[in-house]
């Protein structure tokens, strides 16, 4: 449904009389773009094993890295908006069309729907897939977790330990999507007053940065917590990185010298590194911040707070081109960078202990509170 009404909007934007279209047409094609973004993301998160699950953000946001660089290329490569877009919107009607059949539903969200017989059909075609056998052991019976009364985007809200880590990661999500699309917007602006290369160019080159950022992620996300690196403070550390270079990048402006503005670009390539960096982490942060049975709710209020407040960036954007300097945005970028890994090391540490139900949660909160309590 996401790529239909993606793919439609587009063609109808390309092929719009008036402006008022455009604008309604745009707003179709963010709800499609955003649907289909996290139905693939939770779709891929639910099929794919425990240990290779902190790679699923890796694969899907490498695959926007391409997909943007890919982008970028054709916009230089046809320039007529209008034609672009009507054979962009085509792409995804295509391939909802060609790989439909290819698509197995999550046999956990079959379970928590109490569709065991479903459930237990797909994780034998995704076996089938794979030419493996399914599991031997049958599927968990759903009976309590369908009897839970504590499953709704509610009990996230009344429930203080979960709204906290809703709170902080949250915060963490919402700066890091704000300082990527941040960026990004700002690239025409970026190219009129500091280098000759067109809007189109930056980003291209931008989206390779960041597929290299995304191959550091890779490493960060699995291979430092076999070393004692939790995965917060791995994010903690994208986000703290892409804070620095963000300042220092706006610090270099105020020099005005052409190699003030050499050290600017060169800041650029770092604060896209660390931002394609903190998007990968937190959003696995964002998935293991949940109770499992809670899960598909938690990661839907985390997206659509960020959706709403990513309306932000083109507003930065803007400013940097009305002024003349992008020094304004970039320090309010880095200050929402450095806010995120504040709130990122404020977080409880949820990653190292998933849950299925809320109530396992409030059970291990007065364990570690009676800990606390003998300790002292």
């Amino acid at each position: 449904l996401g790529r239909v009404v993606a793919g439609l909007a587009s063609m109808l934007i390309a092929t719009s009389p008036v402006l008022w279209l455009v604008l309604v047409f745009r707003f179709f094609l963010g709800v499609g773009v955003s649907l289909m973004t996290m139905a693939a993301y939770v779709l891929s998160y639910d099929v794919t094993g425990t240990s290779w699950r902190p790679y699923v953000a890796v694969f899907l946001q490498a695959g926007y890295g391409a997909g943007g660089a890919a982008g970028a290329f054709l916009v230089w490569l046809v320039p007529q908006w209008r034609v672009l877009g009507f054979v962009i919107g085509l792409v995804p009607i295509v391939m909802a069309v060609t790989t439909w059949k290819y698509l197995v539903e999550s046999p956990s969200w079959l379970l928590f729907q109490g569709r065991k017989g479903e459930a237990t059909s797909a994780v034998a075609s995704l076996a089938f897939g794979n030419r493996t056998r399914p599991p031997d052991s049958p599927l968990a019976d759903p009976v309590n977790m369908l009897a839970n009364p504590r499953r709704k985007l509610v009990d996230i809200i009344k429930n203080g330990r979960l709204l906290r880590r809703t709170a902080l990661v949250g915060f963490a999500w919402v700066a890091v999507t704000v300082t990527y699309f941040g960026v990004l917007a700002s690239y025409d602006a970026i190219g009129s007053m500091y280098t000759p290369s067109s809007g189109a160019e930056l980003a291209f080159s931008g989206f390779l940065y960041e597929l290299v950022g995304v191959a550091v992620a890779a490493l960060a996300v699995d291979g430092v917590s076999r070393v004692g690196v939790t995965r917060a403070r791995s994010a903690a550390a994208f986000t703290g990185a892409t804070a620095v270079a963000m300042f220092a990048g706006a610090f270099s402006l105020l020099g005005g010298t052409s190699q003030a503005f050499r050290w600017f670009k060169w800041c650029t390539v770092a604060s896209r590194l660390g931002a394609a960096g903190s998007m990968v982490t937190v959003l696995v942060l964002a998935w293991e911040a949940y109770p499992s049975i809670v899960a598909y709710s938690g990661v839907w209020l985390l997206h659509a707070l960020s959706s709403a407040l990513v309306a932000s960036a083109p507003w930065l954007a803007f400013s940097a081109y009305l002024l003349r300097s992008a020094f304004v945005e970039w320090i309010t970028l880095a200050s929402l960078c450095g806010g995120a890994c504040v709130a990122i090391l404020l977080f409880d540490g949820a990653a190292t202990r998933r849950f299925l139900t809320i109530q396992e949660e409030d059970e291990d909160e007065e364990r570690q509170l009676t800990m606390t309590i003998l300790t002292a």
